[in-house]
């Protein structure tokens, strides 16, 4: 992380956009990641050099320019992240880096099963259809389907609002390595969201599956 104050806020504007819009969707708030910054700044303030056992956690959190500035830096920003200017998501068009926070379910799935790399190409998913794989997907998910299929269902409906055409689609997608097989997009995310739509009718009916009045 750059020591410099205008450097390390120029860098998170994407990020902290996309948190707050993920914060309006049910995510964490912008005042829950301060609170996270804050327990990291604690953890190397309490572990100052790498010397010794430290706690797992900060192998996975980046340090600053000036490794002893680190917890100073963390409480800095978690004080920028509080006081974030809400204004600015209206005003800046979103790029490739905040627009992905919107699709991990999505990423996750068309990357492992239909990327360029996918089970879809290879392995026992070889030779079936699309739709196949998506229900192969789906068994895979099952029984927790109730926490897993309705986020992807509005993530593939989300991924139509914003990008409305086959190129725009594909250009975003592909760059996160996801993949349709063969289908294109405009058909292969409708189709999606309803085989999950479907499973959830046939083996997760609301009045079973959900705590009603």
């Amino acid at each position: 992380m750059p020591d410099d104050e205008t450097a390390w806020q120029i860098g998170l504007a994407p990020t902290l956009r996309a948190l707050y819009v993920a914060g309006e969707g049910n995510g964490r708030t912008l005042y829950e990641v301060a609170h996270q910054l804050r327990m990291a700044a604690d953890l190397f303030a309490s572990h100052p050099s790498d010397e010794g056992e430290k706690p797992h956690a900060l192998k996975r959190i980046p340090v600053a320019v000036t490794r002893e500035r680190t917890p100073a830096v963390l409480r800095d920003i978690a004080a920028y992240v509080e006081e974030w200017n809400r204004t600015e998501k209206l005003t800046t068009r979103p790029g490739l880096h905040e627009l992905r926070y919107r699709f991990p379910r999505l990423q996750q799935v068309l990357t492992i099963y239909f990327g360029q790399d996918g089970l879809a190409y290879e392995g026992e998913m070889e030779g079936t259809s699309e739709q196949e794989g998506v229900r192969m997907w789906i068994n895979d998910v099952h029984p927790n389907c109730v926490w897993k299929l309705p986020g992807a269902v509005a993530e593939c409906y989300e991924a139509l609002t914003l990008f409305t055409d086959e190129d725009s689609l594909d250009r975003f997608l592909t760059r996160l390595n996801m993949g349709s097989g063969y289908m294109p997009w405009l058909e292969f995310l409708p189709m999606f969201a309803q085989e999950c739509i479907n499973h959830m009718r046939e083996h997760h009916p609301s009045r079973e599956s959900l705590i009603l009045p």
